[in-house]
């Protein structure tokens, strides 16, 4: 059995540890998955948080430690919600130099769009397509 720890809550709810990078090791460590947050600030890059943020957070946060937090670990996948839309391609590409793109599942895109399935579409079209990952590709079923 897999048992994911929402936003690194591995021992209940503890706003001081929510989505830290300290958090999320200590998960990954002791065998957790971990559901996290990923967002893009346009000059800063991408980063862990569940809220919006700016600026010191935005560089504390920064989704680069944590992709090496979990390239290090040999534990279960991570759970990577995508917060914000818009940036599927610089995503992806993030995702496959940071080595951890087949590591993880995004999820939850399906509430920010107003296309339905739009965005699952998008990026199982950019990772088939994308030069550092491996296609994965669907069975197809026949007639």
């Amino acid at each position: 059995m897999l048992i994911l720890a929402h936003r690194a809550y591995r021992n209940g709810i503890d706003p001081s540890r929510e989505n830290r990078l300290e958090a999320v090791q200590d998960c990954l460590r002791d065998g957790f998955g971990v559901e996290t947050d990923i967002r893009r600030d346009p000059a800063l890059g991408f980063y862990i948080s569940h809220d919006p943020a700016t600026g010191d957070i935005v560089k504390r946060q920064s989704a680069s430690a944590f992709c090496r937090a979990i390239r290090e670990s040999a534990g279960p996948p991570i759970a990577l919600n995508v917060k914000e839309l818009g940036y599927e391609a610089d995503l992806l590409t993030f995702l496959s130099d940071e080595g951890i793109v087949d590591r993880l599942f995004l999820f939850d895109m399906e509430l920010l769009e107003n296309e339905r399935g739009r965005t699952a579409r998008t990026l199982r079209a950019l990772h088939s397509d994308h030069p550092h990952c491996r296609a994965h590709q669907r069975p197809r079923r026949s007639p």
